[in-house]
Parts: C-alpha cells; sequence; structure tokens
C-alpha cells in the first residue's frame, strides 16, 4: 500500500460554486489529510470559501488567492495546473495518507499585537498534534505559513519568522505572501487566505504544523549569481543605507551597474528592469538569498532604500541574471536525485518570475514542462520562504516522496 496518494485539478469555470465542485470531483479520495487550492483574484471569494467549506465539512484545506495583472509585469498569476500554467481559473490538490497530519490555524488582527498572535496560532497547532516546539523532529515535521505582503511594513512577515525559530528552533517552514495588484489604487494589495475555518484578509496569516511520516524536501532556485561584493553596510538607518564600502551607497550601486543614480528610480516608479537584473542579496551559511531592490533616497540621492530592515555592518551582495529555466530545471532535478519517486509538489513562487520568463522568451509549455516531475500545484506571489528564511524573486517548494 502507497504511504501517499495525490490527486489534482483544474477547473476555468466562472462560477465558483460550479468551479468548487468540478474541482471536488477530480481530487475526491478516501482519507484526505489535506486540501491546497489556489485561485485567480476575479472570483467572488466569500463565495469560494463557502463553496470549499461546505464541500470540505470536515477536511483540513488552505487556500491561496494571488495575482492579477500588473503594470510592467503583465499577468502574475500563473496557475501550475495539472494541464499546465494558466493565467485563470482555479486548481486544487488532495493528498492522501494514513501517515500525515496537520494542524491549521488562523491570525486575525496581527498589526495589534503579531508576536503574541502568530506564537499562539503556533503553539496551538503544535498542542493539536501533540508536539513539542522545542524538540520536535524536523524530519517528521514542517510548517506551512501564508500571510499578506504589507508594502508599510514589509519585514512584518520576518519578524514573525525570526519568532517562530526562537519558539521552534527546528521547524522548516515553506510558504509565500499572498498579494493583488489592483488596478484602480495602482498598488498592491492584500490576497485572500482560505482554511476550512473561513477566510482571513488584510491583517491576518495562517500559520498550520504538518506531521509526516513520508518523506519530504524543501527545495529553491533563484536564477542569480553574484556580481560583486561583499558590501558592508554602514551610516544604516532602518531600512535606509548610507554607505557601502564606505562610499554613498547610491554611487556604489551606480558604479557596480552602469546605472546613473537618476535613472535607478523612485519609490513612486521603481526601475523594474534594473530590479531584476540586479537585485541584492544576503548570504545565510554560504547560501544567496534575493532580498529585492534598491531605490536612492534622501536629499541628494546618495542613500539607498532597501525592501527590508539591514543592521550596521552586515553584507549585502550585487546578483545578476542567470537562465531562469535551467535554474529551474536544475531544481527539480535535486529534488529527483534526494527524493527518488516524487509523489506530489507545491509550488510558491515570486510574481517577478513571470515577467522574467517574458523577458527570456521562456513559454508557459517550457517551464511546465521542467515543473511537471510529480503532481503539482502552485500560484505565483511572494514573497517565498525556504526553510523558514525569507527570500524574493525565487521559487521554493515542497515535495513528497513515497
Amino acid at each position: 500500500m502507497k504511504n501517499i496518494n495525490v490527486k489534482t485539478g483544474y477547473s476555468k469555470n466562472r462560477d465558483p460554486y460550479k468551479a468548487v465542485q468540478e474541482l471536488l470531483g477530480q481530487i475526491k479520495q478516501e482519507n484526505i489529510s489535506f486540501v491546497y487550492f489556489c485561485s485567480d483574484k476575479k472570483y467572488n471569494q466569500k463565495k469560494v470559501n463557502d463553496a470549499w467549506r461546505k464541500g470540505l465539512p470536515n477536511t483540513p484545506f488552505i487556500g491561496v488567492t494571488s495575482g492579477g495583472w500588473a503594470p510592467g509585469l503583465g499577468n502574475t498569476t500563473g496557475l501550475f495546473t495539472d494541464q499546465g500554467i494558466k493565467d485563470e481559473g482555479m486548481t486544487a490538490m488532495s493528498i492522501a495518507s494514513e501517515k500525515i497530519k496537520i494542524a491549521i490555524k488562523p491570525i486575525y488582527n496581527m498589526s495589534a499585537d503579531w508576536k503574541g498572535k502568530s506564537e499562539a496560532a503556533l503553539k496551538e497547532a503544535a498542542s493539536e498534534l501533540n508536539v513539542d516546539l522545542k524538540i520536535l523532529d524536523p524530519n517528521k515535521y514542517f510548517g506551512l505559513f501564508f500571510h499578506f505582503m504589507y508594502p508599510m511594513n514589509q519585514n512584518f512577515a520576518e519578524e514573525v519568522l525570526d519568532s517562530y525559530y526562537n519558539l521552534a528552533p527546528n521547524l522548516l517552514i515553506c510558504g509565500m505572501g499572498v498579494v493583488e495588484f489592483n488596478l484602480l489604487k495602482l498598488a498592491l494589495v492584500p490576497g485572500r487566505i482560505h482554511y476550512n475555518g473561513g477566510m482571513v484578509e488584510k491583517d491576518g496569516a495562517v500559520v498550520a504544523i504538518v506531521n509526516s511520516e513520508t518523506p519530504f524536501l524543501m527545495e529553491r532556485a533563484s536564477n542569480y549569481k553574484i556580481k560583486k561584493g561583499p558590501f558592508i553596510c554602514s551610516k544604516v538607518e532602518g531600512k535606509v543605507i548610507g554607505e557601502l564600502n564606505g562610499e554613498p551607497a547610491s554611487l556604489s550601486y551606480a558604479k557596480e551597474t552602469g546605472v546613473p543614480v537618476n535613472k535607478q528610480g523612485t519609490e513612486k516608479m521603481l526601475n523594474l528592469k534594473l530590479a531584476l537584473k540586479h537585485p541584492y542579496g544576503i548570504k545565510i551559511n554560504d547560501q544567496i538569498f534575493i532580498r529585492g531592490s534598491f531605490i536612492p533616497v534622501g536629499e541628494n540621492k546618495t542613500k539607498l532604500l532597501t525592501m527590508y530592515k539591514v543592521a550596521e555592518g552586515s553584507e549585502l551582495y550585487i546578483m545578476e541574471r542567470t537562465g531562469i529555466l535551467e535554474d529551474t530545471r536544475k531544481m527539480t532535478d535535486r529534488i529527483k536525485e534526494k527524493l527518488g519517486k516524487v509523489s506530489a509538489i507545491i509550488y510558491f513562487p515570486c510574481a517577478s518570475r513571470m515577467k522574467m520568463m517574458k523577458d527570456e522568451e521562456v513559454s508557459y509549455p517550457q517551464m511546465a514542462e521542467v515543473l511537471n516531475i510529480a503532481p503539482m500545484i502552485g500560484i505565483h506571489g511572494g514573497p517565498e520562504y525556504w526553510a523558514g528564511i525569507l527570500s524574493a524573486a525565487t521559487i521554493t517548494c515542497l515535495a513528497f516522496g513515497e
């Protein structure tokens, strides 16, 4: 008897109730451990949530809504389905195994007390699975975390993940930020996070702990390499860097990229081409994680604004692009090599990858062929998490063996 059985489905029906019914028919099986679904932003999300809760009254599930059309990026939804990559619709995966159990907990009104509420949710999930967070086995437990990307406080999710690390140092967490682009506001806005108890909107998140006796693996790919570095950050104030290696930060960045300060973008208008060509990264345990872009700020535009807080004296690297298709293929090859037989794979890709695919003329079928090493599901968003570490312009994933 197999340790795990997986079914996937895809519907492009625009009626949320009919779409969910189609998916339920496609993913139906005995002893479902949990369901994960992704949908484009055009559905009425209250009806989507109602349909799933009625269809799976006793089954744990998590669902996310993300993407949409954004200036300079195009359609950023990019659903990973059993029929390839799609711009619209809804996709779902059911995972059935007597050896997999999940505890899902919502976090509401986080801005009032992000630390207390997020830690309480993780502790509740651990209690439900009867596991001690301090000594859990990382080969049998992992975490899932979905939140909203807050433009006013990009560091919010990272603070939560740091808090979780202190509570459960062996708990590896993957997941993503859920974000949509609102054309009327011309701004990023929160997507939606669904679970079997309701729907989380705006000021909240969902965290889960999974107990799996079935082998699992977290992997990632970011199609960048180091161009120059390290650069030592100094005269730092929050997310603003005054100097890199003792030089005015924006002038140092201009020298290394060949892009003058007045062409590096502004807080209102990001230089997307530069941001995707030469983002900055940090090194953790000899691995590079992409963090985002720089924007010149200050009276003479000599300082650089970063997406996340930077510590005085910390080291940054200026990155340059490599090939998105080949680097993704290397990731899936590593997964197959480490797990052998892959039973299911859940992807958490950054929305910026949609733009990079277009830049490099990589088609949906080409990318889908590389990703489709097992029944798969995913939707674009950001930022992404790998083993509890936040990254940008990256694809992370959770793969199950047999």
